[in-house]
């Protein structure tokens, strides 16, 4: 894992060459339909600094996504599932889910 900071300049540099990409394609604005070379890179990087502002690195890598508590797999899609189960759930923020699925002891930890 790596810290708040070197997941913000990935994040500036990984927006930086989005830009550069959609300059030189001619785009003015960001098209839905050409997301460009770095949109999921961007959008994984954007959980991750998510997860570290609410969990701090009590978290763990997994192929689906990430372990929290050897617990609950999140992915950056929404999504989590109880480790061991195939049913998965939707979450609408990874704050909402840490609000709803955490006990307030636990939570009142996190993220200090």
């Amino acid at each position: 894992m790596t810290s708040l900071s070197e997941l913000e300049r990935e994040l500036e540099e990984a927006e930086e060459k989005q830009a550069k990409w959609y300059s030189e394609k001619g785009y003015q604005d960001e098209n839905p339909y050409n997301h460009g070379p770095c949109h999921h890179l961007i959008a994984e990087i954007k959980f991750e600094i998510e997860l570290v502002k609410n969990f701090g690195e009590d978290w763990e890598y997994h192929p689906h996504g990430v372990v929290i508590e050897n617990r609950y797999i999140l992915t950056p899609n929404h999504k989590w599932r109880v480790v061991g189960r195939d049913k998965w759930y939707r979450y609408k923020n990874i704050e909402d889910f840490k609000t709803k699925y955490f006990k307030s002891s636990k939570r009142e930890n996190y993220g200090s």
